[in-house]
């Protein structure tokens, strides 16, 4: 990255000491490396780094997606523009396991308003967000005040809810250069989620839920009728 006030905050929750020896070739005051004693999970992992991170801003990476270079300074240039934003985040590439591009996502709206956030990028309609948890770049104080991220069963609509709540409480931002990959692979979060049917349906129905709350406290705000 070729942008200087950042850090990075690594959490390990592996068997192993193969990541700790990585981080430590690095040598950088800017990284800080922490070996759990046991494994936290992603839920419980994301709302760590929310009382960690020293910054205001914070950007989750998943240990197999990329932020390619130019993604810091291209979006706090973004930032510096409209310092009343609330989330900003760059388009981004689905990458095969080789790391091969499959598609680009669509393009959006340099700046989005609540509504418009909401309506282009929050479809409550469809089980694949158009966000990953990779790559977004959000501001940390009102992620914590809404309760951080949601540990819904099987991390299911992590992603929707934290940047849904972040969307309602300011302007999103968006870069149309590809600066964030995401890794799509058998093993990824991306990948899809199994497991307890039950459990998905009541995942599910929480989200029907939030959404359904989200529209109505959108549609009190808005000051004129928009499709």
């Amino acid at each position: 990255q070729d942008y200087d006030h950042f850090e990075v905050i690594v959490s390990d929750d592996s068997p192993h000491d193969e990541i700790r020896n990585i981080a430590g070739s690095f040598q950088s005051p800017r990284l800080r490396y922490v070996k759990n004693s046991q494994p936290l999970g992603l839920i419980p992992k994301l709302n760590w780094f929310l009382s960690e991170a020293k910054g205001g801003w914070v950007v989750v990476l998943c240990d197999d997606d990329r932020l390619g270079p130019g993604y810091l300074k291209t979006l706090a240039s973004h930032i510096a523009r409209y310092p009343e934003a609330s989330l900003v985040r760059s388009r981004y590439r689905l990458i095969n396991h080789a790391g091969v591009t499959m598609r680009l996502d669509s393009e959006n709206p340099a700046v989005m308003d609540p509504f418009e956030a909401t309506s282009k990028v929050f479809l409550p309609h469809r089980q694949t967000y158009a966000m990953n948890i990779t790559g977004v770049l959000f501001k940390k104080e009102i992620l914590k005040k809404s309760g951080g991220f949601t540990n819904l069963y099987d991390g299911l609509y992590t992603d929707r809810l934290a940047w849904a709540s972040l969307g309602t409480a300011g302007a999103t931002l968006f870069e149309n250069e590809p600066l964030c990959s995401i890794r799509i692979h058998p093993g990824s979060v991306s990948g899809g989620f199994k497991g307890d049917y039950e459990k998905s349906i009541e995942a599910a129905l929480e989200m029907e839920k939030f959404s359904k709350d989200l529209i109505a406290a959108l549609a009190k705000k808005a000051s004129s009728p928009r499709e």
